[in-house]
């Protein structure tokens, strides 16, 4: 059963109507839609700092002088890297005693090229643009969705503080729009997730903490039943208690991180 399923579970009452109606009670609670729509985009988000945190690591490690091989135990645990011609491999065992691998392709010397096509698959080419980095995902797969996004990403390392002096963290900020289409329900009609990520408040990821901040607007295209729901989304944490402001249909809630 996929993520979005419930979502259509809570709109299919909802064919006569517009807006926030539904429900036993002949209202729908707009808190539950906020919900579910960003438990969802959440999944992504959470999918997207996985790939840029390796990235911003085999990034810096390229970058400076350091001892290749203390720097990936300190820094990639629990992983294997093979390095050969600028090509990197970064496999991770998995609880079935299989292994995922992360590809980075280094030597056009312009762009990265990083893949991975097992599990949730994706392509991504990275290249240089001012400070930062142009990232696109041309194609991107988190459970039974697929989709792309165009990012726009800078990172820096911090000292964490632990016994490897090789060992930092990583801190990932990136802005722009992820899109993802869910088919379970219809392959004609779909439903469409569109995260646009504010250029004022990007999100920051931090590797110890996870997303710490950012804005951004969520909306959710249901052609099955022609509906359209827009949540907004604010996330605030480090050094406070992180917690996320969810605004849909005039009501505001508060999610705190456990």
């Amino acid at each position: 059963m996929r993520r979005y399923y419930i979502y259509i579970m809570v709109l299919a009452m909802s064919l006569l109507h517009t807006g926030c109606t539904i429900d036993n009670e002949h209202s729908k609670r707009p808190e539950r839609v906020a919900r579910i729509i960003w438990y969802a985009t959440l999944d992504d988000l959470t999918y997207i700092n996985s790939i840029f945190r390796d990235v911003a690591h085999l990034h810096y490690m390229l970058s400076n002088d350091v001892d290749n091989e203390a720097y990936i135990e300190a820094n990639f645990p629990n992983c294997t890297v093979e390095m050969g011609n600028g090509v990197y491999d970064i496999r991770r065992k998995t609880n079935y005693d299989t292994f995922i691998t992360t590809t980075i392709d280094t030597t056009s010397g312009y762009c990265w090229e990083v893949s991975c096509n097992s599990g949730n698959r994706f392509h991504l080419i990275l290249q240089p643009s001012g400070d930062g980095f142009e990232a696109t995902f041309d194609r991107l797969y988190c459970g039974a969705s697929r989709g792309e996004a165009t990012l726009r990403v800078n990172y820096r390392m911090e000292d964490d503080a632990s016994d490897y002096y090789e060992s930092l963290e990583a801190i990932v900020e990136y802005s722009g729009t992820i899109t993802m289409v869910d088919d379970e329900s219809s392959k004609s009609k779909p439903i469409t997730l569109t995260t646009e990520i504010t250029k004022t408040l990007p999100v920051v990821y931090r590797e110890l903490y996870g997303m710490v901040r950012g804005k951004m607007k969520i909306t959710c295209e249901d052609k099955l039943y022609d509906t359209i729901d827009v949540v907004d989304a604010a996330l605030y944490g480090f050094p406070d208690p992180s917690r996320v402001e969810l605004s849909y249909c005039g009501v505001n809630e508060v999610i705190y991180s456990k």
